[in-house]
């Protein structure tokens, strides 16, 4: 069985949403004042789709960053694992604000395991 690898990691600190701690809008099950555990540094891969793009609002021009970090999947389960709504605080070095919009595995293997897992990540939207 091979063995997926990662091209070219670098470094990505992610922030885990205190899902007990944070506040929620119980109408809109929104995070009104969100809360983040420090943040835990990991070993991934990225690959931007956006990066600094300009999106009109009704307040201006507000930056987009979209993109996917991919980890293996021993370093995820190791590291504690990762959830949508977590907050990505750094990447290769340089600080930024992204926020984990999806997470899921990749590299299935033949006995049904996998070797990496996904996270899809945004930096307008936050998260659950």
């Amino acid at each position: 069985m091979m063995r997926p690898r990662l091209v070219h990691p670098t470094t990505a600190k992610i922030a885990r949403l205190d899902r007990t701690a944070t506040q929620w809008d119980p109408d809109f099950r929104t995070t009104t004042q969100p809360v983040y555990a420090p943040p835990v540094e990991v070993k991934a891969q990225v690959r931007y789709q956006q990066a600094g793009a300009l999106a009109m609002t009704a307040a201006g021009e507000t930056p987009v960053t979209m993109g996917r970090l991919v980890m293996l999947a021993g370093d995820y389960a190791a590291s504690g694992g990762f959830a949508k709504g977590d907050k990505i605080v750094e990447i290769g070095g340089q600080a930024t604000e992204a926020y984990i919009v999806e997470v899921r595995p990749a590299a299935f293997q033949g006995d049904g395991s996998y070797g990496l897992v996904m996270f899809e990540f945004e930096s307008r939207r936050r998260g659950p």
